[in-house]
């Protein structure tokens, strides 16, 4: 029987994007790509717009519009092109009907995935109709930020060949939550010097990585060992004590780190299941408090495995694999202390199977386009877990998903509804989560109210007139933080005005910030500013005047 497996290393990847459309001139048309698909003139549309730059306002020339076919959210078929000419305006023709996917990008500007269209705040998904155009797509770009500086050793000499990388901060939710940006890590040149850019304006966390090499310890003699762990910056290992790194549209940060060997040990044990194939296995660091993912480098088809050079701290040895079309995988907690750990024994099960049942208020009849799936807080592994659609009574079943500590997301709900309990055998999970561990498991029991809480309000400026495109924060109280749901934003529209439904009462905190252009760190503002207090309660209305705040 066919074996295969599934390297699902959560490392830091970046997003490259494929270059190759040729240039063309924006009145001159378009052109497409990928297979090919005999087009009817009479169905075909027509697209135009312009691209402009979100700080001046004016036309970018130079600047390459891509739509992209789509799929059930999938890219494929024809891809079709234009370059805009010198006052920023494109156009792109003989467009089959279909979705297709946006994206503008110009050198020196952050690629703009989502552009406005006619009434339409925002749209990242086009749908072009047979024989229908559309005449005012607009893309607007923000400037890039760059991330420049040196990497030096504890002798203050350069560090040649170090990678550098940057992720999002997120200070509003637990430490492990930094992710990938999409922005290509760099590498340092002889002088230990570095320049990353194309970053979207926000709050980052920049860190730094040597290839492997461990050094002999003079003060403990050779049998003890040296070596550069990943480091945050200003100088950490540890992903909660990094400094934020914050990025302005247009500008240059400048961010120099030091690095410092530290002792580093062996992890060495047996998978216990005799695969036909090396699994992959790594250590990595829990709740955020070591900043990097440690993989095997020795093992075999017999199972045993070898993983050199960690530092001290706490992790979870992790393998997962694919085996006859089931996912299995093995999780065992470790403390490294002050020697090589080994004898650590790995079992492979089967991935968990969850039993459920959706209930709303009042026995509501259930959307039909709601979802269930569970949200790892701390992402062992990069595969997706899936996700399921209630049955017409409720019930559920997710197959195969994460055995690790997890929050349960319902999305697809109507205007006002929320979730208003989960419970996993009796026990609420609502606010700690759950960890399902494996084999078969259940029953999740997920409430739903139907009238939440309704925030709306008016946001003026420091001159006390209407805030346009002012994002309005609902922070819980510190208690519920780790819990992504339990956040609302709104952006405000060209009166200044927001209004949120279908927030879980409770009592919270709400801030009014100015545009920030990227939402990565808007939690992280908004907590800093502190915020005006609010109880809500279910199927009520409350109403706040609020100041924007600036982004320093």
């Amino acid at each position: 029987m066919n074996r295969i497996f599934i390297f699902a290393l959560a490392l830091l990847a970046a997003a490259s994007n494929c270059q190759t459309a040729q240039q063309s001139s924006a009145v001159a048309g378009n052109q497409q790509s990928g297979s090919s698909t005999q087009s009817n003139g009479d169905l075909t549309a027509t697209i135009t717009g312009s691209v402009s730059s979100a700080a001046t306002g004016a036309g970018l020339s130079k600047a390459t519009v891509r739509l992209r076919m789509m799929r059930d959210g999938r890219y494929y078929g024809n891809a079709y092109s234009a370059v805009t000419d010198a006052s920023g305006r494109f156009a792109i023709s003989d467009l089959e009907p279909g979705e297709y996917g946006l994206s503008a990008s110009r050198n020196g500007y952050v690629t703009a995935s989502a552009a406005t269209a006619g009434a339409q705040k925002s749209i990242s998904v086009l749908t072009v109709a047979s024989g229908a155009g559309l005449a005012d797509l607009e893309f607007r770009m923000i400037p890039q930020g760059v991330i420049t500086g040196k990497i030096t050793d504890e002798d203050g000499e350069p560090v040649a060949n170090a990678t550098v990388e940057v992720s999002d901060y997120k200070l509003a939710l637990s430490a492990s939550q930094s992710s990938p940006t999409g922005v290509a890590p760099v590498r340092t040149n002889d002088l230990g010097q570095y320049r990353i850019f194309g970053i979207a304006p926000g709050t980052y966390r920049v860190r730094v990585r040597v290839e492997s090499k461990t050094y002999d310890n003079p003060a403990q003699g050779t049998t003890k060992k040296l070596a550069y762990p990943a480091t945050y910056y200003p100088g950490t290992a540890e992903a909660p004590s990094a400094t934020p790194v914050r990025v302005s549209s247009g500008n240059e940060q400048q961010v120099d780190i030091g690095l410092a060997k530290v002792p580093v040990f062996q992890l060495s044990g047996l998978l216990s299941d005799q695969l036909s194939f090396v699994a992959p296995i790594m250590a990595v660091g829990r709740n955020g408090s070591v900043s990097d993912r440690y993989l095997a480098r020795s093992t075999d088809n017999k199972g045993n495995w070898t993983i050199p050079d960690v530092p001290s701290g706490s992790y979870t040895v992790v393998c997962d694999v694919i085996v006859d079309g089931h996912r299995l995988g093995a999780r065992l907690p470790i403390e490294v202390g002050e020697k090589d750990v080994s004898g650590l024994q790995l079992n492979l099960r089967r991935y968990p199977t969850l039993h459920g049942q959706v209930r709303a208020e009042g026995d509501a009849p259930l959307p039909t386009k709601m979802k269930i799936q569970l949200e790892p807080r701390q992402e062992l592994v990069s595969m997706h877990y899936g996700w399921a659609e209630p049955n017409k009574d409720g019930s559920f079943v997710l197959d195969e998903t994460s055995p690790d500590l997890v929050d349960v997301v319902v999305t697809g709900l109507p205007e006002g509804w929320f979730m208003k309990s989960a419970l996993l055998s009796g026990r609420d999970v609502f606010e700690s989560g759950f960890e399902l561990g494996y084999g078969e498991k259940g029953p999740l029991e997920i409430f739903l109210g139907t009238s939440g809480a309704v925030l709306e309000g008016n946001v003026v400026d420091s001159q006390q007139k209407p805030c346009r495109n002012a994002t309005v924060v609902v922070i819980p109280e510190p208690s519920h933080r780790l819990v992504k749901s339990r956040y609302y934003t709104a952006t405000t529209d060209r009166d200044g005005h927001f209004k949120m439904n279908g927030i879980r009462p409770g009592n919270y905190s709400v801030v009014a910030l100015e545009s920030t252009e990227s939402g990565n760190d808007t939690e992280l503002y908004a907590l800093d500013k502190g915020g005006q207090s609010l109880s809500l309660e279910e199927q009520a209305t409350k109403r706040v005047q609020l100041q924007a705040l600036p982004i320093e």
